[in-house]
């Protein structure tokens, strides 16, 4: 297929929509087909940041790892494509890794805009270090437990942010996500009562 740049941009605006929406897979459906119309378009990276987002939603992981990775190489001054290779270590499957989850939640720090959405997806990026460290605390168990997994509570609790931060109370929502990786559900359902009462 020709690429054709009006066709792409309005498949991209209508997977914008659909992910509002909540409609994920007709935001991924529109999506595909606004990278099959030009995956060169100018805002090519929201493109490939809807398709990570799309598949990762869908737990359709290898798509969205792969999608992760080419945009990774496309757009390596981009700190969303550093910051789905975080999430990528909390899928099922996924390698969590303590130390490269470090050093990606550095390099988003380092790489995320100085305005108050780059400064909370510092603060998403540190949370999900505390994720990865609570998986591998947990190996298997119903529930992790020890030194790590204190590690892990301090690191998640850390990264919370307050209101200036944060002043809608998202990273709340991000908490309780982290907290699951660790079998901590009691804590979790706590969170996402807070986070829905709050949003």
């Amino acid at each position: 297929m020709l690429a054709d740049g009006k066709l792409a941009t309005a498949f991209a605006t209508l997977s914008q929509v659909d992910y509002d929406e909540q409609d994920v897979p007709s935001a991924l459906k529109n999506v595909r087909r606004a990278y099959e119309a030009d995956q060169y378009l100018k805002n090519a990276d929201f493109i490939f940041n809807r398709l990570f987002w799309t598949n990762y939603d869908l737990s359709q992981f290898q798509d969205a790892e792969r999608f992760c990775l080419e945009a990774g190489t496309r757009f390596p001054a981009d700190y969303r494509f550093t910051l789905c290779r975080l999430w990528l270590q909390l899928i099922p499957q996924g390698k969590p890794d303590i130390t490269e989850a470090w050093r990606l939640a550095r390099r988003v720090d380092s790489l995320a805009p100085k305005t108050p959405i780059g400064q909370l997806q510092a603060h998403v990026a540190r949370m999900i270090v505390g994720g990865v460290i609570g998986k591998v605390a947990r190996r298997g168990a119903v529930k992790a437990t020890g030194p790590l997994a204190d590690s892990a509570r301090r690191v998640i609790d850390q990264a919370g942010g307050d209101a200036q931060v944060d002043p809608t109370q998202e990273l709340v929502g991000y908490q309780a996500v982290m907290r699951t990786q660790m079998g901590d559900y009691d804590e979790a359902i706590d969170l996402l009562k807070r986070y829905v009462a709050l949003n």
